[in-house]
């Protein structure tokens, strides 16, 4: 697993506090490692042999953006990209929701991330 940074959105947690929270929330899985990706994908993905890319989407819109991406991975590395399809649940989620949840203080964000992320989102939005 991959922690990346996304050079056109202003992170709600540094770098450094989202590859705890996912190091913490995958800890139980035996099979799963986590890094940190700060230049591109592709590049990450040589250094550590990976040769292929599992992505998720929740509807129309991401399946055009992350086709896009994949083609130019492909192009770059010959990286092969594995799209996977959101539950019905989470289709809707998105990170902009999950903030405004957060901000408003509600006690239902177990919901929509891993338990770790939970107080740390509170804790952000008390300051």
């Amino acid at each position: 697993m991959a922690v990346g940074i996304n050079t056109n959105k202003r992170g709600l947690f540094t770098p450094a506090e989202r590859l705890a929270l996912v190091q913490t929330a995958v800890a139980g899985l035996p099979n799963v490692t986590v890094g940190q990706v700060e230049g591109l994908t592709v590049d990450y993905m040589e250094a550590i042999g990976a040769k292929y890319l599992v992505r998720g989407l929740r509807n129309g819109k991401d399946f055009e953006y992350e086709r896009d991406i994949a083609e130019v991975n492909s192009v770059l590395a010959g990286v092969e990209t594995v799209l996977l399809l959101a539950k019905p649940e989470n289709q809707n989620v998105s990170s902009s929701m999950v903030k405004e949840i957060a901000k408003f203080g509600s006690d239902k964000l177990e919901r929509f991330v891993p338990a770790v992320v939970v107080p740390a989102l509170h804790a952000h939005y008390q300051d």
